[in-house]
């Protein structure tokens, strides 16, 4: 088995979701083969089967990373944020071949999760594709196995999570590295908490597991609030579907580029000012 660990990042604020998420971890992958970390600030998260990495005071969330992979020291991360809850048992053999196969082929990243999926069939793995340069997030949080060096190259300091995607997709296309991702869910998962608020979803995969939560403490999207937030968001896919996927990947591009060329403008100015 290749040398990696699973990695999942987060924080002080978000150690309330522990609990829960490692409750669910043990229920659906209770052979992991792998070390598990979780990174936090100064929290501990009690367990047998959990190292914690303590960071320190908050930074940025990709100069968090970068202290939880030198205690680490693998050469390859399956990334998991603290509040995707698993949903389904996990397959650990076919994990491992995964995670074997990202070594053999030398992969920078295998998304398990196609969020969005691949663009191009693998020609001989035709159950996993080719996420390719310009592709929507071709660089993400979602669940992935990650070469540590391309991770760290692409998670710049004093990137958000946000920044990582988006700038990160646009750097990655600079790149040799190959970034695939399987069509079908191999780890499979809901998002728990959006805006520092319990999503119906997440608060499904718990109580579908028998695990309460305790509502109060963080606060929930009521039906008529989330709503609000998803009747938008159809309205937008509607008038997507009308118009020519051609033009609504440039259009995404284009965006990707505005936002991260003015991104990296803003950071070259800090740097003159602080030179």
């Amino acid at each position: 088995m290749p040398d990696a660990a699973i990695l999942v990042v987060s924080c002080d604020a978000y150690s309330d979701l522990w609990d829960p998420y490692f409750r669910l971890f043990r229920k659906y992958w209770p052979d992991c083969p792998f070390p598990v970390f979780v990174g936090s600030n100064f929290e501990r998260y009690q367990s047998d089967t959990v190292t914690t990495i303590c960071v320190g005071d908050d930074v940025s969330w990709a100069d968090n990373l970068h202290k939880m992979l030198d205690y680490i020291g693998a050469s390859r991360i399956i990334l998991f944020l603290e509040d995707f809850f698993l949903v389904s048992q996990i397959d650990t053999l076919k994990v491992k071949s995964l995670a074997q196969l990202a070594s053999e082929e030398g992969l920078g990243c295998l998304r398990l999760f196609p969020h969005p999926p691949p663009s191009r069939r693998v020609r001989h793995r035709q159950e996993l594709g080719h996420i390719r340069r310009g592709d929507d997030y071709r660089v993400s949080t979602q669940v992935a196995i990650w070469d540590v060096e391309i991770l760290r190259a692409l998670a710049w300091p004093g990137f958000s999570a946000w920044d990582f995607e988006i700038i990160g997709s646009i750097a990655s296309n600079e790149m040799d590295a190959k970034f695939w991702s399987v069509y079908e869910p191999v780890i499979d998962y809901r998002n728990g908490v959006w805006r520092g608020r319990w999503l119906p979803e997440g608060l499904e995969a718990c109580r579908a597991a028998g695990i309460e939560i305790d509502v109060e403490a963080r606060g929930m999207f009521s039906p008529e609030e989330w709503n609000d937030k998803v009747r938008p968001a159809a309205s937008r896919r509607l008038a997507n579907a009308l118009l020519p996927e051609s033009f609504l990947k440039w259009r995404r591009r284009m965006l990707r580029l505005w936002r991260g060329r003015h991104y990296m403008e803003k950071l070259l100015q800090e740097a003159k000012r602080n030179s």
